[in-house]
């Protein structure tokens, strides 16, 4: 039976007014790598806070190792290896005194290993902390963090100050050999390449909620995105743009919206990018040139007026996403592409293209296009 090493039950924490955890819920088990993925301010470091103990939960529980780290930090961080995101490393040690000093805590602590990472970075351990670069003192804190081999390591924007080569090769070959060697991985990352490379299960955090948390084989078995060609070639810049009921947010169905994105009552979220009514346009202005692209439901329009009721129960089941250009629709779904052929038919459209989204691509889905700004794919 696989243990669970990390628990966390409806998790909300709090700073002021702003609502940085909104009832999380998340769990690890051994021996796997866990890729929490948003934008900078998403809640990522928050809620590795809460799992070091560094925060204690306002609302809901946390357990790392069956107890709760804000209480019991002597059982849970003696098993857990930890790198923050600003690195905070004694300034007057020298990289040597660094390693001998955090040995003294850890029994367990593998000379021979951490010289190997010594070696491997090539990373000078006469060097003082306060010398080191944004990256050298990144290596120094993944080598202490890993080197008494913890059962869980966590990781808060490992990459950051890591050139490619390293990141690539080196950051890899650490986390492969932690997860062989039956170990929990679990790190943080705006780096979508990254997270796709490394992880076994993914989790996107976006404004302290979960938008997504699913290992990424389901989530690359389970989101596609397909070209979707109309009969009638659809009208870039249509008159009506101007003065569409879309361009201040439609209120229909109870939904509501943000930015580029609406979320709809069922929960699923919906992106889309054109002037069907279920939208708000990017640009608040109707004349701004952004908005030139935008397509309307009105007559002429081969979605027209009287397909509006069957588009919204059609769509907002089965669509995660969609890009409107000025000959087809680019959608990304969670159904199989059998399904969404035979829902598009019905409001006359073809699918012509199906492939396997990219995690990007899910990104902006489940989260939305003005989320995406601190996001890269490398």
């Amino acid at each position: 039976m696989v243990a669970t090493i990390v628990e966390v039950q409806h998790l909300s924490r709090q700073f002021g007014d702003k609502l940085a955890l909104d009832d999380v819920n998340f769990g690890a088990q051994e021996g796997l790598v866990y890729g929490l993925v948003g934008v900078n301010g998403a809640g990522k470091t928050t809620f590795i806070k809460h799992l070091m103990g560094l925060l204690r939960a306002q609302t809901g529980s946390v357990r790392v190792f069956g107890h709760d780290p804000a209480i019991d930090s002597i059982e849970v961080l003696s098993n857990v290896g930890y790198l923050s995101e600003k690195r905070e490393l004694p300034e007057w040690m020298t990289v040597r005194q660094l390693m001998r000093y955090t040995r003294a805590y850890f029994p367990a602590w593998d000379s021979d290993y951490a010289q190997e990472l010594l070696d491997t970075f090539q990373l000078d351990d006469s060097r003082k902390v306060s010398d080191l670069s944004s990256g050298m003192r990144a290596q120094a804190g993944l080598i202490v963090a890993v080197a008494y081999r913890p059962r869980l390591l966590i990781l808060d924007e490992p990459s950051s100050g890591l050139d490619v080569v390293v990141r690539e090769d080196i950051l890899d070959a650490i986390v492969r050999t932690v997860r062989q060697e039956g170990r929990t991985v679990i790190f943080s990352s705006h780096l979508l390449d990254e997270v796709e490379r490394m992880s076994d299960h993914i989790t996107m955090i976006d404004s302290g909620r979960i938008a997504l948390d699913d290992s990424l084989q389901n989530i690359q078995d389970h989101h596609f995105k397909s070209t979707i060609h109309f009969r009638t070639p659809i009208i870039p810049g249509h008159p009506s743009n101007s003065g569409h009921p879309s361009n201040s947010g439609h209120p229909s169905n109870g939904s509501r919206t943000n930015g580029s994105r609406t979320s709809i009552d069922s929960g699923h979220p919906l992106t889309i990018n054109s002037g069907h009514p279920l939208i708000q346009d990017t640009h608040p202005n109707p004349g701004h040139p952004s908005n030139k692209s935008r397509t309307s439901i009105d007559s002429g329009h081969p979605l027209t007026e009287s397909r509006t009721p069957m588009i919204q129960k059609t769509l907002m089941n089965t669509v995660l996403s969609i890009d409107e250009s000025a000959d087809h629709l680019e959608v990304v779904h969670a159904v199989t592409p059998d399904q969404l052929a035979d829902s598009i038919a019905t409001i006359g459209g073809t699918v012509t293209h199906t492939r396997r989204a990219n995690l990007m691509e899910v990104f902006i889905a489940r989260v939305g296009r003005h989320s995406s700004g601190d996001v890269n794919q490398q």
